[in-house]
């Protein structure tokens, strides 16, 4: 028996000695470090032992001491782009992170649109999927961490992931919205890309918040009610503790978030609710600078083609854009598929993304505007509403007639209404022979109407509305 005890004695006191300082699952080989910063290095090792971590692009060593609960972290310099190098944290017994690139880092999140991989779903394809898989192996320099889903009631310190080289073998399972985004921006500013996405169909936006964040803005009656949802990614928090606590220490550039269907109906807090979380998230990462992208909700149905919640959710998103310091719209009311909900130009989006990111962050100079284009004056004259559009540079055009224009009277009732561009000039004149005296003008302002109204860098145009009537 003394024997027995002594051998299993011995064996736990191997063990512990043979314990290596553990790393979140987010550092991980293959990963990419934010450039020209301070980037975070952490984990856990006994408590009070002396953790040293060695840089291979600079050869230096940094020193931290594992605290009470077993915690340590560091800041490493980063340089230029570049790699691969390596990492290497011992605490005696050494752990090293091989092929590391330096470049920048984009936390991607959202709902299913944010969340649909390269290879689609099922039944609904992504456009060139194939093409881009098979060529997926030239990407290098583009390097993904997917989150798996996770739930819980506290913020949690790790996660399950890992990063990925693109490749044919990987690069199905990547967002696909991430993907074309993280491509594009690699290939012109030429250096690694990598993306942390974190995404979850049908979530709401109060899942990736504190409801501390969240109380203030949308009310304790809501928030209570969601917590009892089946639906576990629409309660408050339960997102945010599993798949976004788990990465605020990675050092990152900024964010792209694709997220409202879920939100739809409560569009009225949905500007404020975008701003407590961009600040929110902002605080949680120690970049009050990071920009902030926010891809519009697409048109669609839900059932409902001639409801509004839609474009009132979209121009909910352009309000948080226009209140929200760095934050910007990426516009996407000409994304339209009748059947599927999840449509298939996630490259359009990706692109799309990263073009504004190239202006906006990386201050490419281009003689073209990239903001949204949006009402800037309208005017009533007669039978007539005249209506004067904000950054159409050289001008607006149509590739067929002008769809999506309605006019209402002192009735309140919107009929459908011819558009014209007038020549040489931002402005649009809208008749109906129903409305021989508007005083309201909308545009593509129903859940699918897409937008044929574009400024020539193929912008499309935002729905909006003149009026404030509920109905």
């Amino acid at each position: 028996m003394k024997s027995r005890i002594l051998i299993v004695i011995l064996t736990a006191a191997s063990l512990f000695c043979e314990a290596k300082v553990r790393l979140p699952a987010i550092l991980s080989d293959n990963m990419v470090l934010q450039r020209q910063t301070q980037a975070n290095i952490w984990g856990w090792a006994d408590p009070g032992k002396a953790v040293a971590v060695t840089t291979s692009w600079n050869s230096r060593r940094y020193s931290a001491t594992a605290d009470k609960e077993g915690q340590w972290s560091v800041k490493v310099a980063t340089g230029n782009a570049g790699g691969p190098y390596s990492i290497t944290i011992s605490d005696g017994q050494a752990v090293t992170i091989n092929n590391i690139l330096i470049g920048d880092v984009w936390i991607c999140a959202g709902q299913s649109n944010m969340e649909m991989p390269v290879i689609g779903f099922w039944g609904q394809p992504v456009n060139n999927a194939f093409e881009t898989i098979i060529n997926s192996g030239a990407d290098r320099k583009v390097r993904f961490a997917t989150i798996e889903r996770q739930t819980a009631n506290l913020p949690e310190k790790d996660c399950t992931t890992a990063w990925h080289v693109a490749s044919p073998m990987t690069t199905p399972s990547f967002s696909a919205v991430s993907y074309f985004f993280a491509r594009e921006l690699s290939q012109i500013v030429d250096i690694p890309i990598g993306v942390i996405s974190s995404s979850w169909g049908s979530a709401r936006m109060e899942a990736f918040m504190t409801r501390e964040v969240a109380e203030p803005v949308t009310g304790r009656e809501l928030l209570d009610r969601l917590e009892r949802n089946d639906a576990i990614q629409t309660r408050p928090a339960y997102l945010y503790n599993g798949m976004i606590a788990p990465i605020t220490r990675f050092t990152a550039r900024g964010f792209v978030w694709c997220q409202g269907a879920a939100n739809r109906f409560e569009w009225r807090q949905y500007a404020s609710l975008t701003r407590a979380m961009v600040e929110f998230w902002r605080k949680e990462w120690g970049g009050d600078n990071m920009p902030f992208y926010i891809i519009q909700l697409s048109p669609h149905h839900f059932g409902k083609p001639q409801n509004t919640e839609l474009p009132l959710t979209v121009t909910a998103q352009l309000e948080a854009a226009k209140i929200t310091p760095l934050t910007y719209l990426v516009p996407a009311s000409d994304i339209y598929n009748e059947t599927a909900a999840h449509q298939p130009e996630k490259d359009i989006i990706g692109r799309r993304t990263a073009h504004i990111a190239l202006v906006k962050t990386y201050g490419m100079d281009i003689p073209l505007s990239v903001d949204p284009i949006v009402s800037d004056s309208i005017g009533f004259e007669g039978n007539k509403a005249m209506v004067r559009f904000a950054n159409a540079w050289y001008g607006l055009y149509s590739s067929a007639e002008i769809e999506g224009f309605e006019l209402a009277g002192e009735d309140k009732v919107f009929h459908k209404a011819r558009a014209k561009i007038i020549a040489r000039s931002p402005v649009v004149e809208v008749t109906c022979d129903k409305v021989p005296g508007p005083v309201a003008v909308r545009y593509a302002f129903r859940n699918m109407i897409r937008a044929t109204l574009f400024n020539t860098t193929g912008m499309p145009v935002c729905p909006f509305r003149s009026d404030d009537w509920d109905k």
